[in-house]
């Protein structure tokens, strides 16, 4: 039988779909007010002490202390459970999805008193911020391009790399609806998700299918949801996926929360290189990536996932070396946010 939320604990004009073992979830609508964090400067910067003394402060406990306090938690809590999952590999695209739900989001159904808890520290926070903001980069890119775009029925497509449920997507194209309705809707949409696992990509097709429910901010557009097996460190593959794409697509790719902060140096490498040898002139990818910081090496302490650290440099030099260049970046509280365009 179904998870499903109970009726007096779901928000008007947020969409629920069901995950692959059958729990309801709310779908991530940035434009939507219960999910959106406020970005003004003064709020970003208090997020960015709080982030930074919560990181150091858990990281000068015991390790003793640090595991009991794990221990505790991890009878009780969902989301700590998935972060534990991740101690010296990654966070899955379905543990990811639910540290981007607020206190709000985290119903009865599936959560418990210390998830809510937990998705009020500010490090989470930092996860909430950053699909916003890689959703902004993807749909001002997009708009641009569908400006730009004499033919109305040039096709758009959206590939995202280690994408999960491919949240940055689908919330890009809710983006872009808002700012540019009339030049979206003509268009046939196709969003192809490479990742390793099923369960979150099945999410987010079922994601997409409530987004575009007659009153769903998705309704009425053509949007085509492709998952497949994809593992980074073969990107050749990269290169059968684009011989299908149309030459006069629109084409743009992101990676949020999953490449640059993963793979090493050589295969972000690969894939850059690949990317920018078998995709059309004007193709854009946004990414994610987690700084060098003290505060951040604090904060690994805390799910243990092996996540790399960037110098500013280094990746600077990287995205030099393979023939792109950042067009724009925003930092966000422990992650940096950026849209590579070829140079």
């Amino acid at each position: 039988m179904p998870v499903l939320i109970p009726k007096r604990e779901r928000i008007p004009g947020v969409a629920y779909a069901l995950t692959q073992h059958g729990v309801e979830l709310p779908v991530i609508d940035v434009t939507h007010p219960s999910f959106t964090v406020d970005r003004d400067e003064a709020t970003i910067q208090r997020l960015r002490e709080r982030t930074a003394a919560e990181a150091l402060n858990f990281s000068r406990k015991p390790r003793w202390f640090r595991r009991l306090l794990f221990f505790i938690f991890l009878r009780r809590s969902v989301l700590v459970r998935g972060l534990r999952s991740s101690e010296g590999t990654f966070l899955s695209g379905m543990n990811t999805y639910l540290l981007k739900l607020s206190s709000a989001h985290l119903a009865s159904s599936f959560a418990t008193k210390a998830d809510r808890r937990l998705v009020k520290g500010a490090a989470l926070m930092d996860v909430r911020l950053r699909l916003q903001i890689m959703a902004d980069l993807l749909a001002d890119k997009l708009c641009q391009e569908l400006n730009q775009s004499a033919p109305v029925t040039v096709p758009i497509f959206l590939l995202n790399i280690a994408g999960g449920p491919a949240m940055d997507s689908l919330n890009a194209l809710i983006l872009a609806q808002r700012r540019s309705a009339p030049a979206l809707s003509s268009h046939p949409i196709q969003i192809a998700v490479l990742d390793a696992h099923d369960e979150a990509p099945q999410f987010g097709r079922n994601a997409l299918a409530a987004l575009q429910l007659p009153d769903g901010p998705l309704s009425g557009l053509k949007i085509s949801f492709a998952h497949r097996h994809y593992d980074w460190t073969h990107p050749e593959s990269l290169r059968e996926i684009f011989a299908h794409v149309p030459d006069n697509a629109i084409s743009l790719g992101s990676s949020e929360g999953g490449l640059f902060h993963y793979a090493s140096d050589d295969v972000i490498r690969a894939n850059l290189e690949t990317l920018r040898d078998c995709t059309g002139r004007v193709f854009s990818f946004a990414g994610s990536l987690s700084p060098d910081t003290p505060a951040n090496r604090a904060s690994q302490s805390f799910s243990g996932a092996a996540i790399r650290f960037f110098k500013p440099e280094i990746f600077e030099a990287l995205v030099r070396d393979t023939g792109w260049r950042i067009d724009r970046q925003v930092e966000v509280l422990r992650t940096l946010c950026f849209l590579l365009v070829k140079a």
